[in-house]
C-alpha cells in the first residue's frame, strides 16, 4: 500500500549496513520521529480506508520489483472485526471497506497490532509468530498479499 504500508523494521544487521555506508545516516537518524509521526498517522488510513470520507484508496504499487508477475487477485483484512477489500490489479491496489466475496486470502488482526506495526515496534511476521496476525486461506499466498500491499522483496 502507500508508504505507510511499506515500512518494515530493519533488521540489526541491514541498518548496521546501511548506516556504515550512508553518508546521510545521521540525517536518517533525525528523521526517525518525523517518519513514525507519519506512519501512525497513514495506519489510520489502513485501518479504515474510508476514514476520511472517501469511498476508497487507491495506490500505484510498480515500485515493488517483479510485482508484473504477480496474478490480479482481492484479498481481504479484517481488523477487530472490520473487514476491507484489497484489490490488487495490474501493479495497483485498490483499499476499500467489506470483504470480497471470494478473496484470495484474508488476513486478520487487531488495532493494537496495526498500532505497534506502524511505529516499527513489530513486523507482519512478528504477527504471525505471536498470533497477533491469522491467516484465513491458503498459507503458500501470504507473499502475494504481502507483494500486492506494496512489500518491496515479497515477489519471489
Amino acid at each position: 500500500m502507500g508508504s505507510a504500508t511499506q515500512m518494515e523494521p530493519l533488521s540489526a544487521s541491514s541498518r548496521a549496513m546501511l548506516v556504515g555506508s550512508n553518508p546521510y545516516s545521521g540525517l536518517a537518524s533525525q528523521l526517525s520521529e518525523p517518519l513514525e509521526a507519519l506512519r501512525r498517522w497513514g495506519v489510520t488510513y489502513l485501518t479504515d480506508p474510508t476514514a476520511d470520507g472517501s469511498t476508497s484508496r487507491e495506490f500505484d504499487i510498480h515500485y515493488v520489483e517483479g510485482i508484473e508477475a504477480l496474478e490480479d487477485a482481492e484479498y481481504g483484512l479484517v481488523i477487530d472485526g472490520t473487514p476491507s477489500t484489497l484489490r490488487f490489479s495490474r501493479g495497483h491496489l485498490e483499499h476499500g471497506p467489506g470483504l470480497p466475496e471470494n478473496p484470495a486470502l484474508t488476513v486478520h488482526t487487531t488495532r493494537r497490532f496495526m498500532d505497534r506495526w506502524a511505529a516499527g515496534e513489530a513486523s507482519w511476521e512478528d504477527g504471525r509468530a505471536g498470533g497477533e496476525v491469522q491467516l484465513d486461506g491458503p498459507d503458500h499466498l501470504w507473499g502475494s498479499w504481502l507483494a500486492a500491499t506494496g512489500y518491496v522483496s515479497a515477489v519471489t
